[in-house]
């Protein structure tokens, strides 16, 4: 287990071959010549919710408070500014760090230290047994954006390419089961192990996702998705930065 935030930095030190990140990470990477390339996504859409203590109603009520995120940069980062810009608010609201993980984000909210953050299953189940509401659903939002994908160097795809397509292999056939409906309860099982949570708690991420999954037969990459990413980011470089720069779906297409 990884904190997202370090996910890049254990595969440029080759601690980890494959791992999770955002465009915009590997954007913000590959600015100092890392080598790191997407090579099939997680989701295309922002999988993240903005919850809210319940005295906020509506994402306008947040002006002049702070949401809270994992890091600046961050995959939470960049659904922050695409929920608030969609809402005119994103000059009005302050968006800060919270602790670097998800619980450190409710347990931010929970001690009344930010108004918001911005969660994913299964925390942001555990914030809404908590009380607090759901003011964004990323997902339900529609705007592809592409928050997580599959990450390795391009240094490794050139030197264990068999290894990466037999990878790309598994991933396809998990993302298939998970997208069959008749599948449910040994997804929600599998969820409920890696997370180390309860099926009653991973249930409503998985109804979440699996408008993902049946959405899309394969999980390449969608151009489109980085680029509503990266113009978000405060640096123009990567604000500029070429879809092709970042994502490689030429492998995920060679084992279909």
């Amino acid at each position: 287990m990884i904190a997202g935030p370090q996910e890049i930095p254990a595969v440029l030190a080759n601690e980890i071959q494959f791992g999770t990140a955002g465009a915009t990470e590997v954007a913000n990477a590959d600015q100092k010549a890392a080598g790191v390339v997407m090579i099939a996504t997680t989701v295309d859409y922002p999988f993240f919710w903005l919850y809210a203590d319940k005295k906020y109603k509506t994402v306008q009520d947040l002006a002049g408070q702070t949401v809270g995120i994992t890091a600046a940069g961050s995959s939470t980062d960049s659904a922050a500014r695409l929920f608030l810009s969609h809402y005119g608010v994103l000059d009005k609201v302050k968006i800060a760090p919270a602790g670097g993980t998800q619980p450190s984000i409710f347990a931010a909210m929970s001690q009344g230290g930010i108004a918001a953050g911005i969660l994913s299953p299964p925390v942001s189940d555990q914030a809404a047994k908590a009380g607090f509401v759901s003011l964004v659903d990323g997902v339900e939002l529609g705007v592809p954006m592409n928050t997580s994908g599959v990450i390795v160097t391009r240094a490794y795809i050139q030197d264990h390419q068999d290894i990466v397509k037999r990878y790309l292999k598994a991933y396809q056939q998990g993302w298939t089961f998970l997208g069959d409906p008749a599948n449910k309860t040994a997804a929600i099982n599998v969820l409920a192990k890696y997370t180390k949570s309860d099926p009653a708690t991973v249930e409503p991420g998985y109804e979440a996702a699996l408008k993902v999954w049946k959405g899309s037969k394969t999980p390449a990459v969608h151009p489109e998705a980085v680029t509503n990413l990266v113009k978000l980011s405060d640096d123009p470089v990567v604000r500029a930065t070429n879809p092709s720069d970042v994502i490689d779906n030429s492998l995920l297409q060679s084992i279909q």
